[in-house]
């Protein structure tokens, strides 16, 4: 992303400080807290988070509490566990002791990107490998979405698309916007190379749900999930929310971030949820529909596997 110097500055200096904590400070655990964004700010953060805590020798153990927008009473004191395993211990723990510094260190992340880099890798293999160590869906959650996998997709070539609609629509995040015709054209020159290809759309926007149905009929599949009818955001991260279950939300999005990591090829904007996807598969080739030219430009660590984008 394109930042504003200052808040470049400021993440670089947070990361040190909290790598000198963890390193220095005695303690034998980092507890990786949530932040109040969509899931996968939070999981940026929390991968982040996971990485400084396995170079400074320290345990990871993300806890999204009740700031994360994500958490339900009715599921637990942490939203990370609803979906998640807890991470594999460290097969070392070389940090400096104390005798009685069995204690945590509780830390919020930035979510900008990654540090330290994995030696000979960039920041999208970084993330994958992190992602590869340390992050298992629960087996519930796997198994449904191997199950979904298996009854969406089958054998078919797929091509995914990402269509990000309300809170961006709305402008709360000054991010750039596209008409659904941008990714019409997208899947449509996938198409003229695969015409049978399948097509899984992964989008807030009931708006766009049915209009990409009427559009490609039997070769649109997608998730039953909540979807907003109008700006407003699913997970009320700017304003009051569609109503629903913060799990349910949270399941839903994570089903669609592994899934679009499994189709042939991603149409995508700037988002994390498709960030994600791309790191769980970093050989996933995938259409950028345009990269922001303001405060939220795309990001430039995914282009190498990237397909040039037609003019929007």
């Amino acid at each position: 992303m394109n930042l504003h110097p200052l808040k470049v500055a400021y993440a670089k200096a947070s990361r040190r400080r909290q790598y000198a904590q963890l390193r220095w400070g005695g303690y034998r655990r980092g507890r990786v807290l949530a932040g109040r964004c969509g899931f996968f700010g939070n999981m940026f953060m929390t991968l982040n988070g996971i990485r400084l805590c396995e170079a400074a020798s320290v345990q990871p153990e993300p806890y999204w509490d009740g700031e994360s927008l994500f958490y339900d009473d009715a599921h637990g004191d942490n939203a990370w566990a609803y979906y998640f395993q807890t991470v594999p211990s460290l097969t070392s723990a070389t940090a400096p002791r104390t005798p009685s510094a069995d204690k945590t260190l509780p830390f919020k992340p930035t979510a900008d990107t990654i540090f330290p880099l994995y030696p000979n890798m960039g920041i999208r293999a970084t993330y994958a490998e992190v992602i590869r160590r340390f992050v298992r869906l629960r087996p519930d959650v796997q198994a449904d979405i191997d199950a979904l996998i298996h009854r969406l997709f089958g054998d078919r070539v797929t091509v995914g698309v990402h269509v990000r609609q309300t809170d961006t629509v709305a402008g709360f995040e000054a991010r750039k916007t596209f008409g659904l015709d941008a990714y019409c054209r997208a899947i449509d020159e996938y198409l003229r190379r695969s015409p049978d290809a399948g097509i899984f759309a992964a989008t807030d926007s009931v708006a766009a749900i049915d209009a990409l149905r009427d559009r490609y009929g039997s070769q649109l599949v997608a998730l039953d999930c909540i979807r907003s009818t109008d700006n407003v955001s699913i997970h009320g991260h700017y304003d009051g929310g569609v109503p629903g279950s913060p799990y349910q939300k949270g399941l839903e999005v994570v089903r669609d971030a592994y899934l679009l990591s499994r189709v042939d090829h991603l149409v995508r904007v700037n988002s994390r949820v498709t960030a994600y996807s791309l790191c769980l598969n970093p050989s996933l080739t995938f259409t950028e529909i345009g990269g922001d030219d303001g405060k939220m430009d795309a990001l430039p660590w995914l282009q190498t596997n990237a397909a040039p984008a037609e003019p929007s």
